[in-house]
């Protein structure tokens, strides 16, 4: 919130990936909570170890635990998400891959890409996944 307009009780809002509103009504604005830092980052992203090409599919959950397709079904670490020190606003992600011996820290750069903050690792938020199964049931009578 950068602005509160005292006379009809609206905010004017800036956002992370740098846009603005005005006159945002107040009752569409709240506090950003812990779950709200988790529910922004858990998605399948295409992994990029060395930086620049996809060499896995990471998939962040809600519960805390990430895997790898590589890897199959089963858990490849934990995630969670920290605030940046010194207040800037941005959010940590700070994995912890099975057989790693450090966790990786990763910054969002843009809204589809995480960039390690001491490796070249990166993430880049996937499109579309061919993996999942959509399906509806329609009863008509």
């Amino acid at each position: 919130i950068t602005k509160v307009n005292r006379g009809n009780g609206a905010y004017d809002v800036s956002y992370l990936h740098g846009g603005m509103d005005r006159k945002v009504p107040a009752h569409l604005v709240r506090p950003k909570d812990k779950a709200d830092m988790i529910e922004e980052f858990v998605a399948v992203w295409q992994w990029k170890p060395n930086g620049k090409l996809t060499e896995d599919e990471m998939t962040l959950k809600a519960d805390g635990m990430l895997t790898l397709k590589s890897q199959g079904f089963g858990a490849a670490g934990t995630w969670n998400v920290v605030e940046a020190k010194g207040g800037s606003g941005k959010n940590i992600v700070k994995l912890a891959l099975s057989g790693e011996t450090s966790s990786i820290e990763l910054e969002r750069i843009s809204l589809t890409t995480l960039r390690a903050v001491n490796t070249p690792h990166r993430a880049v938020l996937k499109e579309k996944n061919d993996d999942c199964l959509f399906t509806e049931y329609y009863s008509f009578k």
